[in-house]
């Protein structure tokens, strides 16, 4: 790609401008003019840049622009494979046919999404003879794709059973050594990536590279000059996981599975080789099964691991070395025997330490969401990012619509490792004092209380009766939305949608069309909820969206805080919840038409001297204690 500088980006967003002249319904906003300009100087001068721009911006054009004109291979990093599919299938299309010079661009996901050819081919025969109806469009679908792209079957559910069979099965993958490798669709998507000029991924896959290339398994991602990251606020989420490592139940099915296959079709399954299998698996259970125990302390350090969880982690991680010298290295099938080596080796050390627990930069603890698993999640990735991302002279553009807490950035940069950055806080250009009004119920008790619950359940039912429907409601928890849900259910009178009856994007396409209905959600609906007009006219917060003082990271990083003589509750656990609570209520205004109301149920976002925080951080709307206001809000708007 060479350099396209001769008019400054900027000037593309002009009344007059190309993107004027050529998108229909484009609009001039000076904030996006503004973010334009910064992302290219940072992008000429190589440096960081921390780049707030408030809903309605248009933040993906003002930096996808400047990047494609500026001559630089960059990698764009999304918070989502949503808005990673939204940027290759609408954005990319629309802008690079403007462009003077063609740019390529293409995309890259990670190893799960791409359906694995050698997995596939050894399955199709049993899909054939089961003639199931999930397995009979597969197989059609697998014979005509030219991507192998799992988001193509739009019908497949997440998580799939069928789908995770076939696709490329992370440490499993033989890579170069592979069969089928030269027809490979994850290799086809590598190649394109690397001759291309603009590559987009997300931000589990630019971590798990960074990841990668540590452990020494070689890079992923290709060499690049620049980086973008979109929805920039959950890159210390995402670093958390990736930089981490865990044992689960799952790895160790997968290395049997894969294991008894190999050594059975290398006609090396012999009767001690398969009780040493049928051991593995029966260790694996039991050790698992110990960690469920409520009894058994979730957060580990090596003066509270159990006896027992140490030894019985021993004897598993020993019979899983057993399993690797078991396998040994056949003539004929040495590729694939190294392959499981490897992954048995690293399971095997992985455990090892987890159950030792000695690693002070790490925090490890039992995950029971699910199935139990043993993890170690960094405390601090402040350092890692800093050095792997921070430190050299490629240009970083951070951006999000939520970076700032109070309008300072202070928090994100210690969080990430960020020293020398530029800043830019760009403000919504909707009109919040007209469009919006927060509403806090004071009355109500402290979301901590037993008869929280109860009287938040009435105060739905009144706040929906005036904005007749049309409103989200997000809980902080499952919990949450179970019990409030089943206190309101049979009492609205408009349809009432939940979160777990029908896939996302359905309940989604429901909400959007059903103009009156109330969706209660949680988790992913707190951000990339797009729902512009009177659909949803209401976003209901059920409470301060603090993390839970029972998670063990979070629990971690407070003593890691207080132990560096600072205030864990203002310096970390208030920028943090403010950020989520901005991403939340920021799915009410999606466009200059839109007008409804933001309701926190959380007493405290007016009542406690740390509220101010909060409210500062929010759109700057009107604020009131009285549901009369709410209904006088709504009255006014049918009234109009």
């Amino acid at each position: 790609m060479q350099s396209q500088d001769s008019k400054p980006a900027a000037g593309w967003f002009s009344p007059d401008g190309p993107l004027s002249r050529s998108l229909p319904r484009f609009e001039e906003r000076a904030g996006q003019a503004e973010m334009a300009a910064a992302v290219e100087t940072a992008l000429r001068e190589g440096r960081t840049l921390l780049a707030e721009a408030g809903t309605g911006t248009g933040k993906t054009l003002a930096y996808l622009l400047p990047v494609l004109l500026s001559g630089l291979k960059t990698v764009v990093s999304t918070g989502t494979k949503t808005l990673q599919d939204q940027i290759l299938k609408k954005d990319l299309p629309a802008l690079v046919p403007l462009l003077p010079e063609p740019v390529r661009a293409a995309g890259l996901k990670g190893k799960a999404n791409y359906l694995c050819l050698r997995r596939f081919n050894d399955l199709e025969p049993e899909f054939a003879a089961g003639g199931g109806v999930g397995e009979a469009h597969l197989r059609g679908w697998a014979r005509s794709t030219a991507t192998g792209d799992r988001a193509e079957l739009e019908d497949l559910p997440d998580p799939s059973p069928l789908w995770e069979r076939v696709n490329v099965p992370g440490d499993a993958c033989l890579g170069g050594k592979c069969p089928d490798f030269d027809d490979c669709f994850l290799t086809r998507a590598r190649r394109e990536a690397s001759a291309a000029d603009l590559v987009i991924v997300n931000h589990h896959l630019y971590l798990a590279d960074l990841a990668v290339r540590e452990s020494g398994y070689g890079a992923v991602i290709p060499p690049h000059e620049a980086v973008v990251f979109d929805e920039a606020h959950g890159l210390e989420d995402a670093a958390t996981d990736y930089f981490g490592f865990a044992a689960t139940p799952r790895r160790f099915e997968d290395l049997i599975r894969d294991a008894t296959h190999f050594l059975s079709a290398a006609r090396l399954l012999s009767a001690p080789a398969n009780r040493l299998l049928i051991g593995l698996a029966n260790a694996a259970r039991s050790f698992f099964s110990l960690l469920a125990s409520e009894e058994h302390p979730m957060r580990l350090t090596p003066a509270v691991v159990p006896v027992e969880t140490r030894t019985r982690g021993g004897e598993l991680a020993a019979l899983t070395r057993n399993l690797v010298s078991t396998i040994g290295r056949p003539e004929g099938a040495r590729d694939e025997a190294e392959s499981l080596a490897r992954r048995g080796e690293r399971l095997a050390k992985d455990l090892a330490s987890l159950v030792l627990a000695e690693d002070p930069s790490y925090v490890f603890w039992v995950d029971r969401k699910g199935r139990p698993a043993l993890r170690a999640s960094p405390i601090d990735v402040s350092s890692i990012l800093g050095e792997r991302i921070f430190s050299g002279d490629r240009a970083v553009v951070l951006t999000s619509a939520t970076l700032a807490v109070a309008g300072r950035m202070d928090h994100l940069r210690a969080r990430l490792g960020i020293d020398a950055a530029e800043e830019v806080v760009i403000a919504s250009p909707f009109d919040y004092p007209r469009q919006a009004l927060l509403y806090v119920p004071v009355g109500l008790p402290d979301p901590r209380e037993p008869e929280f619950a109860a009287r938040a359940a009435e105060e739905i039912l009144a706040i929906l009766e005036r904005s007749r429907g049309r409103a989200l409601v997000l809980f902080t928890s499952h919990q949450n939305l179970a019990d409030i849900g089943n206190r309101i259910a049979g009492r609205v009178r408009f349809p009432l949608l939940r979160q777990g009856e029908q896939p996302r994007e359905t309940l989604l396409a429901r909400f959007r069309k059903e103009v009156d209905s109330v969706l209660l959600a949680t988790g992913s609906f707190w951000e990339g909820v797009d729902v512009p007009g009177e659909a949803l006219s209401c976003v209901i917060v059920d409470r301060l969206p603090f993390d839970s003082p029972g998670d063990p990271v979070l629990a971690a990083r407070i003593d890691r805080i207080r132990e560096g003589g600072g205030n864990p509750f203002l310096a970390y656990q208030v920028p943090q919840a403010a950020i989520a609570l901005r991403q939340g209520l920021g799915r009410l205004i999606r466009s200059s038409e839109d007008r409804g109301v933001l309701v926190v149920l959380d007493r405290r976002l007016a009542t406690k001297s740390y509220g101010r925080i909060f409210r500062k951080a929010l759109p700057p709307c009107p604020f009131t204690t009285r549901i009369e206001d709410v209904e006088k809000f709504f009255g006014e708007w049918v009234n109009g």
